[in-house]
């Protein structure tokens, strides 16, 4: 810039005229300019570097242009430029005086043995470019040198070598030289001196210092057999981590360094020894909370507080505090604390919350500590900023545009006129996003969940609106697939399933229902649900038509719904045929926002047939008197009997308070089953039935990502019980345990007891069954719009047990089966398990079964 001005000044100072001051030239008009003569040009035409300059010929001489102009030509074209301007007859020529830098059009690597050229281009930012310019050499010497450095060649180097470019014509050639030495990996990590916090365990069951770092170099294992490549910024940021854990746990003095790198002979393997220095740890010596107000900023930028009065006693709120007088100062601790000061202000109206104002939002901001470093303690003061207590005017929903009100509005806990309870507002977004109708499963990534967000109410200051934002999602799922599992065999899959349907919403004609109903204008909005389903395949047939109105009476806070479900099933297992058809008419009552109970009627019928023809050539070989029958009883009972009505009164209660009710991390779910069948109202057979679940998710720790490892506790007791006219439950209503959902490591309906004759299964009158699984997202994508983890693939360790009882009652624990193992799941798009199960405790006669998995090909 400073040469095309002086180069500009001093052609106005030219023969042609002396040089005026700015003002008159100014009043002047700008002369006009005839030709521009371009001096120094190799690679380029004078064509481009004139347009590149920006001044037209015929113009008036516009300065400003022609600085701009220069500016262009060396950020476009890597060309230094200055602009002298002669007077000639009716105007001016320009002399354009062009150096072009030094440039290579083919810079070439030589060396590079183990990395390929488009690599290390790639590295150099080289390969969008056909040219290196001189100047840039060091530059992409350094990118080429991380490179190397991150895949593992610590001993890598990089030289620079350039011929040309000084002379006049001489066209530049730059050579890099590399010389990349073998690719390190790590044979070891010793770390020493974290006695606290010594390295223990394995696999998933490791404990100590480079665990809770989440250490990311290490050494062979049985999922890395060669060791991770030496990295020497992985290194770094490992000890960073780990001094990080250690001021998280109150030891501030703690200093994590590199003792000493131990490479081998031939330098292709290293030990890594750290050593630490714990020092000791802090103290909290006093807790206390502190009113501030925003106060200016300083000068430096960053903001100051004044003192305010609390709005409640420090007292009460010190008690919330999980930090106490003589505890170690800890970060987790300190996050604990400020998670309850957030509860306590949130549910009483103080929001902390991004889409409010500054002077409207409660915040925590950094507590004040005072640190006494001869007695090893901490004093700690947090302090909040108020803000205002909130009131709700009105809740909105944006993005319903098919979706009726009272649809959404049944699942709130907050209402007008009450406090801004973030508590309840977070609690009732997690219902929203449960009823499925603002979610895509298909496709979650490209979905936004449900979110809200605050809205200022012009002219109060203690009143906000807020507004829940969804977006409709797929609820019309039109399926034709198919697939296999080990429970059922190869199955085809035609069904239709509307989860936000309207039966009253017709569409406009028969030719326009497609299409009305993809846009969702004709049989959607009111919350109700209506599955078809048909199912043909090799071991299971079946056909189901359900319809749920989950608010008849429109009670909206306490609901009674109605809920129709006829369906028919055939299957054929190993020791029969059974088939089994059925009309279930059930009315619900919700009371609260967690507790459901439902009652209902039952009406539909059983038939055992195709006894295996191991139990047929047994009848024949003992003869019908033999007792006991050949083959589990019940089963020769109950295919003698033929079809048999199955009707009777239907009683459940449900309980949930769950975080997420699609993929819950935190809650619990009791879930109880209960049926009397009897011949009062036609039953062939007459017994009662309860099935009981219990679901507890406990969130154990969050990675990186924002995704939750959980571990999942699961217990399930049933029991059925004949009376009257009935002696023995058939065989079709009792217990079986083994497959993919229960027990894994045994063969679907592989656990005994067994007839001895037949081997065959018995089933239990009772059970009582569960997993403790530990469930790990493995991959993940990111969700458009909201930047939030999807995960896509999962990880679990399940512990699963299991007890029949053929006779009833409470189950015998000498009949205990334990399985242990681990399975791969797909979250989306498709929903896939693997799973290898490695019994740990099983009886004579039990079918064993290492792998199983369910697919559903949509």
């Amino acid at each position: 810039m400073t040469l095309a001005l002086l180069g500009l000044l001093a052609g106005l100072a030219g023969p042609a005229r002396a040089q005026g001051d700015e003002e008159a030239a100014r009043r002047e008009p700008a002369p006009t300019v005839l030709a521009i003569v371009v001096e120094g040009a190799r690679r380029y035409t004078d064509e481009q570097l004139v347009r590149a300059l920006g001044q037209g010929l015929g113009e008036p001489l516009d300065q400003f242009a022609i600085n701009r102009g220069i500016d262009n030509l060396y950020r476009s074209l890597r060309v230094r430029s200055a602009v002298y301007v002669r007077r000639v007859e009716g105007g001016v020529e320009l002399r354009l005086e062009v150096v072009e830098l030094p440039a290579d059009r083919d810079p070439r690597f030589v060396g590079n043995n183990k990395v390929k050229t488009d690599d290390l281009r790639e590295w150099a930012l080289l390969e969008d470019r056909e040219e290196l310019y001189l100047h840039e050499a060091p530059r992409v010497r350094q990118r080429i040198l991380d490179g190397y450095r991150r895949e593992g060649f610590y001993w890598a180097e990089v030289d620079v070598l350039t011929r040309g470019g000084a002379e006049e014509g001489v066209v530049p050639d730059v050579i890099f030289e590399i010389r990349e030495g073998p690719r390190v990996r790590v044979s070891d990590v010793i770390v020493r001196g974290n006695d606290s916090m010594p390295d223990r365990g394995m696999l998933l069951w490791r404990r100590g210092l480079s665990h809770l770092a989440r250490r990311s170099l290490g050494g062979p294992g049985v999922l890395n057999w060669f060791g991770d490549r030496f990295v020497e910024e992985e290194l770094q940021a490992d000890l960073v981590a780990m001094r990080q854990v250690y001021r998280d746990r109150g030891y501030l003095d703690a200093v994590v360094e590199v003792e000493r790198l131990d490479f081998n002979e031939e330098r292709d393997r290293v030990v890594i020894h750290i050593v630490v220095d714990e020092g000791e740890p802090y103290r909290v010596a006093r807790v206390g909370v502190q009113a501030v107000e925003w106060g200016p900023r300083r000068e430096d930028g960053t903001p100051s507080f004044e003192p305010a009065e609390l709005l409640f006693p420090e007292e009460e709120l010190v008690e919330l505090l999980e930090l106490h007088e003589g505890d170690l100062f800890s970060a987790s601790g300190r996050a604990s604390d400020e998670r309850a000061l957030l509860d306590y202000y949130g549910e009483r109206g103080f929001v902390d919350h991004f889409s409010l104002p500054r002077a409207m939002r409660f915040q925590i901001v950094d507590p004040l500590l005072i640190y006494d470093v001869e007695n090893r303690t901490v004093d700690v003061t947090y302090r909040v900023v108020q803000g205002r207590e909130l009131r709700i005017r009105e809740i909105r929903f944006a993005g319903t545009e098919h979706t009726l009100d009272r649809v959404l509005r049944r699942e709130l806990s907050v209402f007008p006129g009450g406090p801004a309870d973030m508590v309840e507002i977070r609690r009732s977004l997690a219902r929203i996003q449960g009823t499925g109708y603002f979610s895509d499963p298909s496709n979650p990534i490209d979905h936004p969940d449900p979110t809200f967000r605050f809205v200022e109410v012009e002219g109060l200051d203690s009143e906000v609106d807020i507004e829940f934002l969804v977006e409709e999602g797929r609820v019309v799922d039109f399926n034709v697939s198919g697939g296999f599992d080990t429970n059922n065999g190869l199955f085809a899959l035609l069904s239709v399933s509307m989860r936000n349907f309207d039966v009253s919403r017709m569409p406009s004609g028969i030719l326009a229902m497609p299409g009305e109903v993809y846009r969702k204008e004709a049989f959607h909005g009111a919350g109700q649900r209506l599955d078809i389903e048909v199912s043909p395949g090799t071991q299971v047939n079946r056909f189901r038509i359900r319809f749920q109105e989950p608010d008849v009476f429109r009670r909206h806070l306490d609901p009674i719904g109605f809920d129709v479900d006829l369906y028919a099933r055939e299957q054929i297992f190993s020791s029969h045929d059974e088939r089994r058809r059925a009309l279930v008419l059930r009315l619900s009552r919700r009371f609260g926002r967690n507790t459901s109970i439902f009652g209902g009627v039952q009406i539909g019928d059983v038939r055992v047939s195709n006894l295996d023809s191991t139990i047929t050539n047994q009848l024949i070989n003992f003869g019908a008197p033999r007792q006991p029958p050949p083959g589990p009883q019940s089963l020769v009972d109950q295919e003698a009997d033929g079809t048999q009505a199955l009707n009777g009164l239907l009683g459940d209660f449900v309980y949930r308070e769950l975080d997420n009710l699609l993929t819950p991390r935190n809650g619990i779910r009791f879930r109880s089953n209960n049926a009397f069948y009897t011949d009062a109202l036609g039953s062939g057979y007459e017994f009662f039935s309860t099935v009981n679940q219990f679901d507890l998710y406990t969130s154990v720790r969050q990675d990186r990502r924002g995704l939750d490892q959980v571990l999942h506790f699961e217990v399930d007791f049933g029991v059925a019980e004949p009376f009257g006219s009935t002696d023995v439950v058939p065989y079709s209503e009792r217990f079986f345990l083994g497959g993919v959902r229960s027990m894994r490591g045994f063969e679907f309906r592989g656990v005994g007891p067994v007839d001895p004759i037949t081997e065959f299964a018995e089933g239990g009158e009772s059970t009582l069954n569960g997993t403790l699984e530990y469930v790990i997202p493995l991959l993940s994508q990111t969700q458009r719009r909201t930047f939030q983890e999807v995960e896509t693939l999962r990880g679990v360790l399940f512990l699963d047990y299991g007890i029949l009882d053929p006779n009833g009652g409470f189950p015998d624990v000498d009949e205990l089966r334990v399985s242990a193992g681990f399975g791969i799941g797909l979250a989306a798009p498709l929903p896939l398990t693997l799973n290898f199960g490695f019994p740990l405790r099983d009886q004579d006669g039990d079918q064993l079964q290492v792998f199983s998995f369910g697919l559903s090909i949509n």
